[in-house]
């Protein structure tokens, strides 16, 4: 495949680099750093700007906080300067970070997301007796520099976009591991398993299997053939890509299994217990908003409505209603 050249220049474009300070600036314009940088919006982007022809953007401040969704996560935040330069980065880049990745790969992308993955879960599991589900080991963490600096290369030319490549990734300090929380990171956590995916659907021809980050199911007729997939796909993600999986899970399509906040059990879709709690907390984050007058009441009810249309859509579509009142009582 022909690698992306001649693409560097335009990160850098002032209008580019004002779409770039939307974006990192939506739904956060009253943050006191973003309302700072919006002061001297002309004077920063043309510092931005030359850092990036210079090579001089610093990417290793970052401020940490812990969540728990359910297990603990160490998020990392860029200072608001440098998330603008990630936003002008993908900008650019997206497309061909896009044109990497297969068909069945869900996550981080246009016109994909859970919905999408739920439904082709479900018919995955109608035409197969068997499934694995699959998850690596620290997936972020883990990453290798030079797995992830070299598979770059491989779709990128320019040695001054692999430089900034470079800068952002040696600039979480270790040789391995990309940050939660960046944008970027996103895109080359996406990018490093489509090697994977690749592998798994052009060498080995797996028929199903889907892959939603690093969260990956695959289907077979028979037990021998599911193995078979799984010692392959684990020698090439340890030799390739220098990761491990977690312990597999492995059963029959009948069986119930969680994958994407949902229970699904052959045909049959339902929210999973922690994602019901976040549905329950979230109803009552909106109608705290309204009791102080944070939101109007028009926009509590598009909120409310907009929950209940999407699980009641998916319910709808992949399970019968007794599904859904048998998880209420």
């Amino acid at each position: 495949m022909k690698r992306a050249n001649n693409i560097f220049d335009r990160i850098y474009a002032i209008k580019n680099l004002e779409l770039a300070f939307y974006k990192a600036a939506k739904g956060k314009r009253q943050q006191k750093e973003v309302l700072l940088f919006e002061a001297h919006l002309n004077e920063n982007l043309h510092l931005i700007q030359q850092e990036i022809k210079t090579g001089t953007a610093d990417f290793t401040i970052y401020s940490f906080f812990k969540i728990y969704d359910p297990k603990e996560r160490v998020i990392s935040v860029a200072p608001f300067k440098v998330r603008v330069l990630h936003h002008a980065i993908i900008n650019i880049c997206h497309p061909f970070f896009e044109n990497q990745q297969i068909y069945h790969s869900y996550a981080t992308r246009v016109e994909k997301g859970t919905h999408k993955a739920l439904k082709e879960v479900v018919s995955n599991n109608k035409q197969n007796n068997w499934f694995l589900k699959l998850d690596v080991k620290k997936f972020f963490d883990t990453i290798n520099h030079q797995a992830l600096k070299e598979l770059l290369e491989k779709t990128f030319k320019e040695k001054k976009l692999l430089q900034l490549f470079g800068t952002i990734v040696d600039g979480y300090g270790n040789k391995q591991g990309v940050p939660i929380g960046n944008l970027t990171s996103q895109y080359f956590a996406n990018f490093y398993l489509s090697y994977l995916d690749r592998f798994a659907k052009q060498t080995l021809k797996i028929k199903g299997y889907i892959r939603y980050m690093d969260d990956i199911i695959l289907w077979g007729r028979t037990k021998a053939q599911i193995w078979y997939y799984y010692g392959q796909l684990k020698a090439f993600l340890e030799t390739h890509l220098k990761q491990t999986f977690k312990p597999v899970i492995f059963n029959k399509t009948s069986y119930p299994f969680n994958y994407l906040g949902y229970i699904i059990e052959k045909e049959v879709l339902k929210p999973n217990k922690r994602n019901r709690i976040k549905f329950i907390k979230k109803q009552r984050q909106i109608l705290h908003l309204l009791k102080i007058n944070k939101i109007t009441e028009q926009k509590a009810q598009q909120q409310f409505w907009s929950m209940h249309q999407y699980h009641t859509f998916l319910i709808n579509t992949y399970a019968n209603n007794a599904s859904w009142r048998q998880l209420e009582q």
